[in-house]
């Protein structure tokens, strides 16, 4: 019983940092499909359907709350890094002894002859045993895949991670696309006018006798195009409308409002240097962060499939005892209790030589899918720095962009409106009011367009570093 004792402690020592993860490896996975934090089950309230109120005006907000509830992507995601969990804790198991508790149960009855008589006998057998058995030795087989298992988690983990990012993102693009064709579709409300106002100046022209039907043809066929662009204007927010409302979790039928883009919008962020955001992103980017832990596992793999082909030294002890109850010729015997346990105690020395060249593939799958980690993270580091050199200098001219079309729209409109009174007092004609005309409704579609590129470029950016906040891109007066 004293080695019996020390057996059973060394197994305690050797096991007893896994016992949390193995008995629940949950723990090291997100909480649930929505945060980052960790917990053993979802919310099940979160599953459901979250509908935005009636009479509700949506912000952006809004617009993620109501999709970080109602968008199955990160459960997706989710339920992968909980399986992966699962995975790490069979890995681990092991690294613990084996128990088994078996018992054999007979019972027997004969008839048995002495001289002219018969008699009836019966026993009754019953054999309760324990086996343990735990691997002593194994040169790291076991901590290597456990190890490898536990990588794996985080990579998917970081992949869950990033998901949520990636649907952030979505709403966000969703969002202010959304808010674009309602600027857009505003623009052409007011090209129409414009449109219609040139119109009745040529026919204004017209009753006095000092304008041909030439200009009131020309005017009503631009006019009659404003109108054909504001119908097709109409079918891209209905498609907007109802991707954004896709993305949010939400049926596509179901009424909801949203905020407008502010009429001035100040274009004054401070950004960081490149360097200095490419740097962070290096560290912070979810889905960078998964390939090098997808690297680690492979790398952990080598080291595993390397010690399969070591020799394993196993332990095994076997306790029972054997009860006995028997009965025939009027007489009946039970016993076992008074004699002691039996116990067998080895310990096996196995090394492996030879089967088929396997451990030698192994090794080479286990290097190969290491090589390929390696470059999936070399070519993602590379994704990486040209995402943020791209997002950072579109957030530049997108910042151009938004200034030089505000100055675009009042000079085209001040010059619409010259053109539209010289040609009522004739000294225009109504090719110069077209052509102020159409400049003015480009440049309405212009401030349209380069309010939305500046919001998503400042979303973009954020997102090529790893993070969707405005701490992460903005500086105290960097460049």
């Amino acid at each position: 019983m004293k080695h019996i004792l020390i057996l059973c402690v060394f197994i305690s020592f050797t096991s007893c940092s896994y016992l949390s993860d193995a008995a629940d490896p949950e723990c090291l996975a997100p909480k649930c499909a929505r945060v980052k934090i960790k917990m053993k089950n979802p919310p099940v309230d979160e599953l459901e359907v979250c509908l935005p109120k009636k009479k509700q005006v949506l912000t952006l907000s809004n617009v993620i709350n109501y999709g970080m509830k109602n968008n199955p992507n990160t459960s997706i995601s989710w339920a992968q890094a909980m399986q992966a969990a699962a995975v790490y804790g069979e890995s681990i198991s092991p690294l613990f002894p084996s128990i088994e508790l078996r018992g054999n149960f007979s019972n027997v009855q004969e008839t048995l002859q002495e001289g002219n008589l018969f008699l009836g006998y019966r026993q009754s057998t019953l054999n309760p045993e324990m086996e343990i058995n735990y691997i002593l030795f194994d040169f790291g087989t076991r901590t290597s895949a456990a190890q490898s298992a536990l990588e794996a988690l985080h990579y998917s983990n970081f992949t869950h991670n990033r998901e949520i990012e990636t649907v952030l993102m979505t709403l966000i693009n969703d969002y202010f696309d959304y808010l674009y064709q309602k600027e857009a579709i505003r623009a052409l409300e007011a090209d129409l006018l414009s449109a219609k106002a040139t119109v009745e100046a040529a026919e204004e022209k017209k009753k006095t006798g000092v304008a041909s039907l030439a200009d009131i043809v020309q005017a009503q066929t631009v006019y009659l195009q404003t109108k054909l662009a504001f119908i097709g204007q109409k079918t891209d927010l209905e498609a907007a409308y109802a991707n954004l409302a896709k993305d949010m979790g939400i049926p596509a039928n179901f009424p909801f409002k949203t905020e407008d883009f502010p009429k001035t919008i100040k274009a004054n962020v401070p950004v960081k240097k490149l360097s200095s955001l490419i740097t962070y992103a290096k560290k912070h980017r979810q889905d960078f962060m998964a390939v090098n832990a997808n690297q680690q596992s492979k790398l952990y793999a080598v080291d595993s499939a390397v010690a399969v082909q070591r020799p394993q030294l196993v332990g095994n002890f076997n306790i029972g005892k054997d009860y006995y109850s028997a009965h025939g010729g009027g007489q009946s015997h039970s016993f076992g209790s008074e004699e002691p346990y039996h116990y067998t105690a080895r310990v096996t020395l196995s090394y492996p030589l030879f089967q088929g060249y396997f451990y030698t593939n192994l090794i080479r799958q286990s290097k190969s899918s290491l090589k390929e980690a390696e470059a999936q993270v070399k070519a993602l580091e590379l994704d990486l720095i040209s995402q943020v050199t791209t997002s950072h200098f579109n957030l530049k001219m997108a910042k151009e962009t938004l200034e030089t079309s505000n100055e675009f729209f009042e000079t085209a409109k001040v010059n619409f409106d010259i053109a539209l009174t010289n040609y009522k007092a004739g000294t225009d004609t109504i090719l110069d009011v077209l052509a102020a005309q159409a400049a003015l409704a480009e440049a309405r579609a212009q401030v349209a367009s380069a309010k939305n590129v500046w919001f998503t470029s400042l979303a973009n950016l954020a997102y090529a570093t790893g993070s969707l906040t405005s701490q992460t891109i903005a500086s105290q007066g960097g460049k």
